[in-house]
């Protein structure tokens, strides 16, 4: 199943029939540049689907592996000291503080006991639109992960279609 998702990110769906439940598609909003969002989703997809779910690396290691604008447009690794002050923040700090991920979180939502989506397609439907179709075994189901690639990718948001 993994070669098959590496196979579809890099050359589309043609002769595949999806074998989770459900697609599931997504609008990004990018203000131009939406063949560009795409690309970087899958440059960093494709380090990421090609790591051996073995020898999974550590932060230090992926924060290497990654692109450097990926890393760039995450937020910092925190400690849990931090993690725990942060849950004491008014609701509005917390929200906006969530909205940028660690390479940490964004990587753990990819082990494979952690895998709630599976890259389908996506279709450039504007400069201004991407249109991003995942495959699931259930719904609903955590997805924050893609929106965080999407937005680090450049898109200024995401929404379920």
């Amino acid at each position: 199943m993994k070669q098959e998702e590496i196979h579809r990110l890099r050359e589309g769906t043609k002769g595949f029939i999806s074998s989770g439940s459900f697609v599931i598609s997504f609008v990004a909003r990018c203000v131009g540049g939406a063949p560009q969002v795409l690309d970087r989703c899958k440059e960093v997809l494709s380090i990421v689907l090609q790591t051996d779910a073995e020898d999974w690396p550590s932060t230090d290691e992926w924060r290497s592996r990654l692109p450097e604008w990926f890393v760039e447009r995450s937020a910092e690794e925190i400690s849990q000291e931090e993690a725990e002050r942060r849950l004491r923040l008014p609701f509005e700090e917390r929200m906006r503080l969530s909205q940028q991920w660690s390479v940490s979180a964004f990587v753990h939502w990819f082990k494979p006991n952690e895998r709630y989506w599976y890259w389908w397609e996506a279709v450039v439907k504007s400069d201004d639109t991407l249109q991003i179709n995942v495959v699931v075994n259930d719904q609903p189901f955590p997805w924050g992960s893609l929106d965080w690639l999407l937005r680090a990718s450049g898109a200024v948001s995401v929404e379920e279609a």
